[in-house]
């Protein structure tokens, strides 16, 4: 039988400035894009999408998540029941993480190879085909199928690290001798992640070569990001798809770095930062700095830049 939940259940994760609108006894089993729900659905509206209202009377849900920007008369009169929220995708978000989303199974799957001398908390999950070295892992983490984590990494708590990602490989690091054959520099560094941190699916984050590599708390990295040796990761910070931050870059807190984004080594991104899709970035940004171009610049530069060539181009038109 098909679990259900109410509106109570809502409202107890919304906490006390949600309110209801329609039937306070409204049922919810499963969850759904607004375009594709029926009555037994719970949808949310984003509150800056220019259609939301439409989103709002076209939709089949029964119970809608939406913030104060919507008119609800005509929804209420069609039978759908609203909770109103300041911030309906996070209420959303929190209540199927609650509600929906099963607890990992806690353990080390058998298929998994982990060192005798690892760390690790009694509540953590590796999964299929992991390789897990002399390695230290906090309580509540998640390791997904198919990963690899060397010796000398420490993993905080409550961390999720998805199929495919190696932690604490060797960076690249060469230099040619006197006689220009190559040397491998030594890697003796580790690779921290601190608490709360997501890395998504087949990210390398490399070892520090002397200091450490560092993912600090709730950073967020996305799939097929490259981390090279020494960078440092902010509290807070988005790394999106593709980006390859240089070795020692250090990244502020809770900035954002656009899908397939380049830093360069030894570069700084300040504090609450934004860098933009593929922009390479050769030079420090600044705290709450946009930047965005190849090679990048600040976004205002950047716009003008693009006027010029624009407007050179119709005058050879």
């Amino acid at each position: 039988m098909t679990a259900s939940y109410g509106v109570e259940d809502i409202l107890r994760i919304a906490g006390p400035d949600a309110r209801v609108i329609g039937d306070p006894e409204a049922r919810f089993s499963r969850v759904a894009p607004a375009s594709d729900a029926d009555a037994n659905s719970l949808v949310w509206i984003r509150p800056t999408h220019p259609d939301r209202q439409r989103f709002l009377d076209e939709t089949g849900a029964g119970l809608v998540l939406c913030d104060e920007s919507v008119d609800t008369a005509a929804a209420v009169a069609a039978g759908k029941t609203l909770v109103v929220v300041g911030n309906p995708k996070v209420v959303f978000s929190r209540t199927v993480a609650e509600l929906l989303v099963d607890e990992p199974a806690w353990g080390v799957h058998p298929s998994a190879v982990v060192h005798t001398e690892a760390k690790i908390a009694e509540r953590v999950s590796i999964g299929p085909n992991c390789s897990i070295g002399r390695a230290e892992i906090g309580e509540g983490t998640v390791i997904h199928g198919n990963c690899l984590v060397y010796d000398g990494v420490r993993i905080g708590r409550n961390v999720t690290i998805h199929a495919g990602t190696v932690l604490g490989g060797d960076g690249f690091g060469y230099e040619r001798d006197e006689d220009g054959e190559v040397e491998k520099f030594p890697h003796v560094g580790a690779v921290i992640v601190e608490d709360e941190v997501e890395i998504h699916s087949c990210t390398a984050v490399d070892r520090g070569s002397l200091d450490d590599t560092r993912i600090r708390r709730g950073a967020k990295i996305d799939n097929l990001v490259h981390i090279a040796h020494n960078a440092d990761v902010g509290e807070g910070a988005f790394v999106i798809a593709h980006a390859m931050v240089g070795g020692s870059v250090k990244i502020g807190r809770n900035c954002w770095i656009g899908p397939g984004a380049v830093i360069r080594d030894n570069l700084a991104i300040g504090d609450e930062a934004f860098v933009g899709i593929g922009a390479l970035v050769v030079k420090d940004v600044p705290a709450g700095a946009v930047h965005m171009g190849a090679p990048a610049r600040d976004a205002d530069e950047y716009k003008l830049l693009l006027q010029s060539f624009r407007e050179l181009l119709a005058a050879r038109g």
